[in-house]
């Protein structure tokens, strides 16, 4: 993603500078140095999602915001899910802490936000459309991608013959819910929040459009 993030940069002609570092530690990065702070799709996975808050509000400036986005509902995960519970054979673990869904529940990104004692200036929710053409080596590529925390855990002798019976569900649950488009492709859903987070509600902000989802930023 770096590495990409860098092709995009030099291809729009941006000077920028790129560091790889856990979102709950980055200390490398001296307070109140930053504008704007973005935590698109991470806070979820991190282990300790109040560090990651703190961190952010440390090298925000005072009237700085934080914008993050976290999954409410990941068909596609779901269905993956689904099909290596039925290739398993086994009951799907509780879901922890570091899933993708674990803010699912209404109210448990406000929550964390509140207890923090930081403000939520916005927060929205968005729908997002996402298609793969129905190529069977991509399509396999993508699919065990997705469940390869699962397909890892498997015993090498025996991954090749459990990834083909995952494989296998994975169409069926694809032709159950009926995921494939007339033009061939495969078309997933997904419903996401994206919310505005600063220290105190007198930071102003103002309203825009930032793609399909309404967005905030601060007046000049």
């Amino acid at each position: 993603m770096v590495e990409k993030a860098k092709e995009r940069a030099a291809r729009l002609e941006l000077q920028l500078s790129f560091a790889v570092r856990s979102a709950e530690d980055l200390s490398q990065f001296a307070d109140a140095s930053f504008d704007v702070v973005t935590a698109n799709f991470v806070i979820m996975f991190a282990p300790n999602k109040q560090q990651v808050l703190d961190e952010a509000m440390r090298v925000l400036k005072p009237s700085g915001c934080f914008v993050a986005t976290v999954w409410k509902a990941f068909y596609l995960k779901e269905l993956v899910e689904d099909a290596l519970h039925a290739a398993l054979g086994e009951a799907h673990p509780a879901p922890t802490s570091t899933h993708a869904l674990t803010f699912k529940a209404p109210g448990s990104l406000e929550g964390i936000i509140e207890k923090a004692g930081f403000h939520l200036a916005s927060a929205e929710h968005c729908t997002l459309k996402m298609q793969w053409d129905n190529d069977e080596e991509t399509a396999r590529e993508n699919f065990c991608f997705i469940g390869r925390s699962d397909l890892q855990d498997i015993p090498e002798v025996d991954r090749s013959e459990c990834e083909a019976r995952f494989l296998r569900c994975v169409a069926d649950e694809v032709v159950k819910r009926r995921l494939t488009k007339a033009n061939g492709t495969y078309e997933f859903t997904g419903r996401y929040q994206i919310v505005v987070i600063t220290r105190s509600p007198v930071v102003p902000l103002k309203r825009c459009r930032f793609g399909s989802a309404s967005m905030v930023g601060h007046e000049q």
